[in-house]
């Protein structure tokens, strides 16, 4: 969890626990999934979340090139 932490940091973004959850769950499932992939798995644990946080979530992680959208 540190190093999400840390790659957070170094892109002067805000370190909240929908943000480290969505680059754990990433980080171990290589297998390019879906926000709504995500979003399902994530919920289980995080009932509060929602699809909207998932999505805004994943583009800031792109736009600060810490993930990679495939389309």
């Amino acid at each position: 969890m540190d190093d999400y932490v840390e790659i957070l940091k170094q892109n002067n973004l805000k370190i909240t626990h929908h943000r480290l959850k969505i680059l754990e769950y990433l980080d171990h499932h290589r297998l390019h999934p879906t926000a709504e992939e995500i979003y399902q798995h994530l919920k289980k644990t995080n009932p509060g979340l929602s699809r909207t946080t998932v999505y805004n979530n994943l583009e800031t992680l792109s736009d600060a090139h810490i993930i990679l959208r495939l389309t």
